[in-house]
Formats: C-alpha cells, sequence, structure tokens
C-alpha cells in the first residue's frame, strides 16, 4: 500500500499547521526497516509498506496528529454552529423586518380610509346644513309653554318627516298631554304626522324617542259611531303593509283626533326642539 505524500502535506496542513510531514514521518522511520520513501513520476514522494497495513504502521503511539485532530473536531463544530446561529438571526431580522413593513403599510391604509371616512362625514353635514338652510322657511315656527314647534308647508311620506326632523336637531312631535294636544290641533288645519308608529312590532305603538305608548296616558284614538276605533291597521288603502303610523286627522278632518295611516302616504308634519 502506498500514501502519496502530497496528500498526507494537505491532510496536516489542514488539521494542524504545526507539523510538517517529513519530522513526523522520520520520527518512526528508524524504526521502521520495511519502509521506504521513493518518488513517483509526479515529484510526490511516496511510502512503500511491503506487508504492513496501515493501522499496524500507524499505532497509536506513532500518531503525533491524533491529538491534534481529535482537538480540532469540537473547534471545527462550534465554528459550524455558531454560523448556523448567525444564519437563523438574520433569517429572523428579515422576518421582522417585513412583518413591521406589512404592519406599517396596513397602518397606512388603515389612516387613509379613516381621512376619506372623515372628510365623507363632513360633506354630508355641509349638505345637511345646507339642505336644512334651504328649505329653513318651508314652514311655520309657533312656541308654546316654552317649546318650539315647526308645522311644515309641505308634504312627505312618515319617514321622510322623520328624517327631515332630525336633519334639523328635531323629532316628529310628541304627545303625552291634553294641553299639548288642544295647542297643536289650533295651530293645523288639514292632517300632520306625528311621531308615533308601530312599525317595529304591529300593534305595540312607540314614539320617535324609543317611549311605549303608555295606558295610563292619554290617548286620542278616533273612535266611530258603531263603536270601532282607530288604530285599525286597514289594508285595503293600497299598501299591503296596512297602516303603521299616526297623524292627527285624516283626510275628512277630525283633526283633534289621531289615526292610523299607511306611512307611505304624503302629509304635512309637525317638529319639536
Amino acid at each position: 500500500m502506498s500514501i502519496s505524500i502530497g496528500v498526507l502535506e494537505w491532510l496536516l496542513l489542514h488539521i494542524n499547521g504545526e507539523y510538517s510531514l517529513h519530522s513526523v514521518l522520520w520520527q518512526f522511520m528508524p524504526s521502521c526497516p520495511e519502509c521506504e520513501m521513493e518518488s513517483n513520476n509526479n515529484g510526490n514522494t511516496e511510502i512503500a509498506f511491503s506487508h504492513l497495513d496501515q493501522e499496524e504502521f500507524f499505532s497509536k503511539e506513532t500518531r503525533p496528529w491524533s491529538s491534534t485532530l481529535s482537538a480540532s473536531v469540537p473547534h471545527r463544530w462550534s465554528q459550524v454552529l455558531l454560523v448556523v446561529l448567525c444564519f437563523a438571526l438574520l433569517c429572523g431580522l428579515i422576518g421582522l423586518g417585513v412583518h413591521y413593513a406589512e404592519k406599517s403599510n396596513m397602518s397606512n391604509s388603515l389612516e387613509a380610509k379613516n381621512k376619506n371616512i372623515s372628510a365623507s362625514m363632513f360633506s354630508l353635514q355641509r349638505e345637511l346644513a345646507a339642505y336644512r338652510d334651504s328649505r329653513e322657511y318651508d314652514g311655520v315656527w309657533r312656541s308654546h309653554l316654552g317649546q318650539s314647534y315647526f308645522f311644515s308647508s309641505e308634504k312627505m311620506n312618515w319617514m321622510q318627516s322623520h328624517y327631515y326632523c332630525i336633519s334639523r336637531g328635531d323629532k316628529l312631535v310628541i304627545i303625552k298631554s291634553a294641553q299639548k294636544q288642544r295647542f297643536l290641533v289650533t295651530s293645523i288645519s288639514e292632517t300632520h304626522w306625528i311621531g308615533l308608529s308601530d312599525r317595529g312590532t304591529e300593534e305595540q305603538w312607540h314614539w320617535v324617542d324609543e317611549t311605549p305608548l303608555s295606558e295610563t296616558e292619554p290617548q286620542f284614538w278616533y273612535t266611530r259611531a258603531d263603536g270601532m276605533h282607530e288604530p285599525d291597521n286597514w289594508t285595503e288603502g293600497g299598501d299591503p303593509h296596512g297602516e303603521d303610523c299616526a297623524a292627527m286627522g285624516d283626510e275628512h278632518g277630525a283633526l283633534n283626533q289621531w289615526f292610523d295611516a299607511s306611512c307611505k302616504k304624503e302629509k304635512k308634519f309637525v317638529c319639536e326642539k
């Protein structure tokens, strides 16, 4: 068996630079009469072993590099581990950077949406104010017992009347006293919407401030001569949903009485502050 001196020199150089191959070999060559050194065709020195195998020739006692090799292995593993940890740290930093960029983009997007919503709300408020101002004189304001009432000159359905009052900072009128009822009756000459409906649940009447119509409070529903009375939720008037909104009077008069009517009908209305 032959071992190239050039290969061994390369191996020793990468294991530990303290040993030269010749210094190592000649430590045991004198005790090895059967070993010969010769040059091959490439100019490299070779050691020829006539009948010795490698394990016998390189015994533990004649391996000067064995301890150096053993000491260098843990050092190399620590270097590999350090490289792996640095790579993991770099990946973590990149991930954090990407996450921060995504959060920043999301924050910017939400901020832009918030600005758009604010701008839309501001525009809507301006339109409402302009709408209110343009219609400021489409009715008559009257005061009673320190409270102000707006009597419209235009007709709207019940929902339009409701939202018109809200746009002015008011509400459809709520009647919980006979005195207030009398004042309103003397101020109108035709039917007007009031702030009472059972649009949420049939036969459960509520004012626009969400308070229910109480049995202990005065009610002014119309009663016919045959004993039948309002509200009757009549469904033959062209609205399949019946009559879910209340008004003072109807098309025939009786302004001092309440009638249920189709919310789609257009009537004048009363707002109160």
